[in-house]
């Protein structure tokens, strides 16, 4: 993409991401790394993730049973002063049980 002139901006990382963390658990499981690294390169490409990313990377760890993970994320994401605005959708269930059955 580069070579062509065009930069990723936040929506073509989120739906990368988005992508690794929604594939099928018989498929590589080191997707899931893959976006996390993506996740964490975005501000050294000035790039700052919203919302949206978030919750999709949330979803990917709750998914893989990280629950602690995401639980750190969700507080990263409330740090930077972000509310987390996102509607759920049905593949969030994940993310919504986590909220509710912990004391966050």
């Amino acid at each position: 993409m580069k070579g062509r002139g065009i930069c990723p901006d936040v929506f073509v990382y989120s739906s990368l991401m988005h992508y690794l963390c929604s594939m099928d658990e018989r498929e590589d499981k080191g997707k899931l790394a893959t976006a996390w690294d993506l996740f964490y390169r975005m501000p050294n490409k000035g790039l700052k993730p919203a919302v949206v990313t978030y919750a999709i990377m949330i979803h990917g760890l709750c998914t893989e049973g990280q629950k602690e993970r995401s639980k750190d994320l969700l507080v990263e994401l409330e740090d930077k002063s972000c509310t987390p605005n996102v509607k759920l959708k049905p593949g969030h269930a994940q993310l919504a049980f986590l909220l509710y059955t912990t004391n966050f």
